[in-house]
């Protein structure tokens, strides 16, 4: 069972599936977005010198988790 088909079976049956769908995905965003600011948040907090690659590659890893950053990529919006 994916996350999004747990979240949806927690809502309440009476609305249809596009609206739980809906729902559903919007929570899962919102959480994904949430983590994402997290890690690039957590960034730079070390005064390692060889540090740099790594939170390149956090931001990265935060970028792949984030629906806004997705959706900025592919449309042009800033997340």
């Amino acid at each position: 069972m994916t996350p999004l088909e747990h979240i949806m079976g927690l809502m309440d049956p009476s609305y249809s599936e596009p609206i739980r769908l809906s729902m559903a995905q919007s929570i899962l965003d919102k959480h994904a977005h949430g983590l994402a600011e997290k890690i690039r948040a957590g960034k730079g907090t070390t005064s390692l010198e060889s540090g740099h690659h790594f939170f390149s590659g956090m931001d990265f890893a935060a970028d792949l988790i984030d629906p806004k950053a997705q959706r900025a990529s592919t449309e042009g919006d800033n997340p």
